[in-house]
């Protein structure tokens, strides 16, 4: 795959919400490879009950990331990614649901993981040649998700 200046670049992220982690939104930050954004959504609020919780137990979280948020959204994007970055390793299931390269990006951007079954996925990385941070996006997204919890409770 070559990486053009056409390329549209996915970011998924699971920001936790809420007193205590109460509840979880998932959302998609679509760029071009200088960062500007194209697209953004965000993923109603989870709220897990205590009993899911429970349930659930370590399951909760990637599973509210990927069934829940990460590929509803890849789903419902206007503008489909190319590659899709993810800030969590456990986010790399969403590859299991998409055609889409999937790529955990972790330590600040240097060092980027595939999923197991699709290891050929971290070779695309040779290939791009972004011009900003790659963890910066992450940023982006959970500041927009705090933004939008202060301006429509239904976020917070």
């Amino acid at each position: 795959m070559s990486i053009s200046v056409n390329t549209k670049i996915g970011f998924f992220s699971l920001v936790p919400t809420g007193e205590n982690e109460s509840g979880f939104v998932g959302a998609i930050l679509i760029t071009d490879p200088q960062g500007t954004p194209l697209e953004f959504k965000c993923a109603e609020v989870v709220r897990p009950t205590e009993i899911q919780r429970v349930l659930y137990g370590r399951k909760m979280k990637p599973h509210i990331a990927v069934q829940l948020c990460g590929v509803p959204l890849l789903k419902a994007v206007s503008i489909t990614p190319e590659i899709l970055f993810v800030n969590d390793a456990a986010h790399l299931e969403i590859r299991l649901s998409v055609a889409v390269p999937v790529l955990c990006i972790i330590q600040g951007g240097m060092t980027v993981s595939a999923h197991e079954t699709f290891p050929a996925d971290k070779n695309i990385i040779n290939d791009i040649q972004i011009s900003f941070d790659m963890s910066e996006p992450f940023n982006r997204i959970k500041t927009a998700v705090e933004v939008l919890g202060k301006q429509d409770k239904r976020f917070a």
